[in-house]
């Protein structure tokens, strides 16, 4: 396997061990980003996170 597939499998296996999310704020956001900063870095890059703030709605009850 290589080229994109091979990065699409592996964003894929970190949305499936973070509960079918890479979402922001979630820890497949996290995993996420380490991964791609990785491979960033292994190819030569220099790479910097900027951190960001924004709002989102997450429902913490079940529905009535």
């Amino acid at each position: 396997m290589s080229g994109i597939l091979k990065h699409e499998r592996a964003l894929q296996r970190i949305a499936n061990n973070a509960g079918g999310t890479r979402a922001a704020g979630t820890p497949g956001y996290t995993a996420s980003a380490a991964y791609v900063k990785a491979r960033l870095l292994t190819a030569g890059y220099q790479v910097t996170e900027q951190p960001f703030e924004f709002e989102f709605y997450q429902e913490v009850t079940l529905p009535l």
